[in-house]
């Protein structure tokens, strides 16, 4: 007999993924999917996922600055999905920027409010 795959979209959420658009899949679901089972990655495909490029794993993983654990497995550096999808999960807010330069901050309210200090002169 051979193996059985499965599709991403197989489970309830199929019906409600094709009609809106939205596949409810987390972050863990995702990483399973691009690679089918296995529950260690290499840290340069773990580095591709998080948008490095290979060269710069290397470097960061030789100065201990790669922001997930990696373990050694003979002479390759592998980085377990499930540590993989909770630094991705835990980076999701900060990754939310719209597009574009980020609008100015308006002034604020009080400082034009605010009574002038002694010596100042307070011009409307």
């Amino acid at each position: 007999m051979g193996a059985i795959q499965t599709n991403a979209l197989n489970g309830p959420d199929r019906d409600s993924a094709q009609t809106t658009g939205n596949f409810g899949m987390k972050t863990i679901d995702l990483l399973i999917a691009m690679f089918p089972g296995q529950a260690q990655i290499p840290a340069t495909l773990a580095g591709r996922a998080l948008g490095y490029a290979d060269s710069s794993v290397r470097n960061m993983i030789h100065k201990a600055t790669f922001p997930v654990e990696t373990i050694k497995e003979g002479d390759k550096r592998m980085v377990r999905l499930i540590d993989l999808a909770a630094y991705m999960e835990k980076q999701k807010p900060a990754m939310r920027r719209g597009r574009g330069r980020p609008r100015k901050k308006a002034p604020s309210a009080t400082s034009s409010t605010s009574p002038s200090a002694p010596g100042e002169c307070n011009v409307a």
